[in-house]
């Protein structure tokens, strides 16, 4: 079971699509256009409000980890 980090609650609920309601993030491609993508989960906390994002495409996990796409720089 999935636990807060935040507030260590077990109240956790995942959304397909992203944050909001029915709402996808906006991605930016290498040619510069921002497109929505269905490739997000969001987890969400309903007791202390806190979330985190997950990019669940392993396509574009892949391309961002060949260096495909130039906004994504690697964490030292």
């Amino acid at each position: 079971m999935a636990t807060c980090p935040k507030c260590q609650s077990q109240n956790i609920f995942i959304s397909q699509g992203g944050v909001g309601f029915e709402l996808y993030i906006k991605v930016l491609q290498e040619d510069g256009w921002m497109v929505s993508t269905p490739g997000w989960e969001t987890h969400l906390c309903a007791d202390c409000g806190y979330f985190e994002n997950y990019l669940v495409n392993k396509e574009w996990l892949e391309k961002i980890k060949a260096g495909s796409w130039k906004n994504w720089a690697k964490a030292k």
